[in-house]
């Protein structure tokens, strides 16, 4: 099994690589955080027809000063999505939708404590987005997902969010 996927994924996927801003939604972190540059690169493991599965891995981080002293926000997000697109493949526009699971390593440093906080959740996330085919199979795209992540009971910022991204798709392999 795991050959015959590692042969699908070898023989004609795309990689992407997108930029863009994590918006928090939990009131706490948007009071500190507001908004974070994000970078995500991603990996589409298995296509059939319309039905895509993505492999997406990125980084983001946010800086503020409270009380005089400064705080960093590092995030590496995971999500593991199934997408779909809705057109006829002949077109240039291609709108998709998708889900799928989400997990979250977030590091939070303090200067006023002179430690860092890790944490590491899990969630799921749904996705809208648009490709819009360019020249030589190259593909500009426009995404945003809703990350909705389940924190531990002691976690005082829920990290969960919108992450409004666009970037490029370009072919991975022979095909």
């Amino acid at each position: 099994m795991l050959c015959l996927l590692v042969q699908l994924s070898i023989s004609a996927q795309d990689f992407t690589a997108r930029i863009g801003i994590y918006d928090f939604t939990d009131e706490a972190a948007t009071e500190f955080y507001v908004v974070a540059p994000t970078v995500i690169f991603g990996y589409d493991c298995l296509k059939i027809s319309r039905l895509t599965l993505n492999v997406s891995a990125g980084f983001s981080f946010n800086s503020f000063k409270y009380q005089s002293k400064k705080h960093n926000l590092y995030m590496v997000p995971l999500f593991v999505s199934m997408l779909y697109e809705l057109t006829n493949p002949e077109s240039k526009v291609h709108p998709y939708i998708g889900g799928g699971f989400s997990l979250l390593g977030k590091a939070d440093k303090n200067q006023t404590l002179k430690m860092v906080h890790y944490s590491f959740t899990y969630g799921y996330h749904a996705i809208g987005g648009l490709y819009i085919d360019l020249k030589r199979k190259t593909v500009l795209t426009f995404d945003m997902r809703y990350n909705f992540l389940i924190t531990p009971a002691m976690e005082e910022l829920n990290p969960s969010g919108v992450i409004s991204t666009f970037g490029i798709r370009i072919p991975f392999g022979l095909q």
